[in-house]
């Protein structure tokens, strides 16, 4: 009986990868563009803390 729980067990964790590597695949087939036209930054600005007083003394 635990043999045979365990061929099961096997079969299924084998279907399972054999399932994933085919997404996988389907999800690399998709085409990579990258867009020039569209500049998503990938962080914030940086700001440079000062107070009003100190704006005019440039």
């Amino acid at each position: 009986m635990l043999a045979v729980a365990a061929i099961l067990l096997s079969l299924a964790y084998l279907c399972s990868c054999v399932a994933s590597r085919k997404m996988k695949k389907e999800i690399d087939k998709q085409p990579q563009t990258d867009s020039v036209d569209v500049f998503v930054p990938t962080h914030p600005p940086v700001v440079v803390p000062h107070s009003w007083r100190e704006s005019g003394k440039k």
